[in-house]
């Protein structure tokens, strides 16, 4: 087997971002009823574990839609890298954003494009990006990548938005209000509200 190239490899990563994108999507649908029947069986410390689930699916989702334009910058430009001894200043938020992506998204073919980029840019190059020593990933995709509970506000956006689409009649109690009011204020796991 040969060494594998930049841009058929670039092209499968597309094809799975695609798929995992269309599931993502479908899990979210199917978990949106279910925040929308806890809701309406009162069961509000559920609903806000599994609202947050949500919060999570989309930032995956619009993570993979960012990565998805990378990638596809990175299929475009294959020639251009595979000739360049450093990365092309024009291509390094691509390329360090799939180096950084690698290991926290589940796109399998991001794995052998770090292989190739490390062959070519080196491995120093590769570990500065995975760990985003020089701040040059896209600051967005780190956010929403980096594993971090979203904050109670948010998750309660999410929450009335449901509701909202979903025709439920809920808001949010006094103490729950109050967490959701502050932007910094992570979920609290099950104790704020009532309705296990």
């Amino acid at each position: 087997m040969g060494k594998p190239m930049l841009g058929p490899t670039a092209g499968m990563a597309l094809i799975r971002i695609q798929k995992m994108k269309q599931k993502k999507l479908a899990a979210m649908a199917q978990n949106k009823k279910q925040v929308a029947s806890m809701l309406q069986e009162n069961k509000i410390s559920q609903a806000n574990l599994a609202a947050e689930r949500i919060v999570k699916d989309d930032w995956m989702v619009e993570s993979l839609e960012l990565l998805e334009l990378m990638t596809q910058t990175v299929k475009d430009n294959a020639k251009l890298i595979e000739q360049s001894k450093t990365c092309p200043i024009d291509l390094e938020d691509s390329v360090t954003a799939i180096i950084y992506a690698e290991p926290r998204t589940g796109v399998q073919e991001f794995a052998k494009l770090v292989t190739i980029f490390k062959k070519r840019y080196g491995k120093e190059f590769v570990d500065m990006a995975m760990e985003d020593r020089t701040r040059r990933v896209n600051q967005t995709l780190v956010h929403k990548l980096s594993g971090q509970r979203p904050n109670a506000f948010l998750v309660h956006s999410y929450m009335k938005e449901i509701a909202q689409i979903y025709g439920i009649a809920w808001d949010p109690d006094e103490v729950t209000k109050a967490l959701g009011q502050r932007f910094d204020t992570p979920m609290a796991l099950g104790g704020a509200s009532s309705g296990v």
